[in-house]
């Protein structure tokens, strides 16, 4: 998967080093849960600036989870989530739901949480930083 990305990132930008300029890189499509796709090292060496937006989603069968008459822990809890995703009306809350449904289900099926840096997660951080730099 990440030489995906970078033969996708060299076949886009070149190869030649561009030190003034700023990258910025949206991963879409589908993952291996438990994986988290990323951009190589090397680009920071490239370019000026390197900004990441992972739209990218672990491969769980949610349609399985939604359907299953499982009792399981995780079978519910992703049950659960589905449900309020689905009578959610509000795009940014459904998108922190989605988020907690993928950590969750990493949490129950991995043992670990993975965070992802999506578009409105790390806008929230950058208000974060804003707030705290005011200090």
């Amino acid at each position: 998967m990440h030489e995906r990305i970078h033969t996708t990132i060299e076949r886009e930008v070149g190869p030649q080093p561009v030190q003034d300029d700023v990258l910025c890189v949206e991963l879409t499509g589908r993952h291996p849960h438990g994986v988290m796709p990323n951009v190589p090292q090397d680009l920071e060496e490239r370019f000026w600036h390197v900004h990441v937006v992972n739209q990218a989603e672990p491969d769980y069968d949610l349609e399985a989870y939604r359907h299953s008459k499982s009792h399981t822990v995780e079978a519910r809890f992703a049950r659960e989530l589905l449900h309020q995703m689905d009578e959610e009306s509000d795009p940014e809350k459904r998108a922190i739901l989605k988020e907690a449904l993928y950590m969750g289900l990493d949490a129950l099926t991995l043992g670990k949480v993975f965070v992802r840096e999506t578009g409105f997660l790390a806008a929230e951080d950058e208000e974060d930083d804003n707030e705290n730099s005011a200090d």
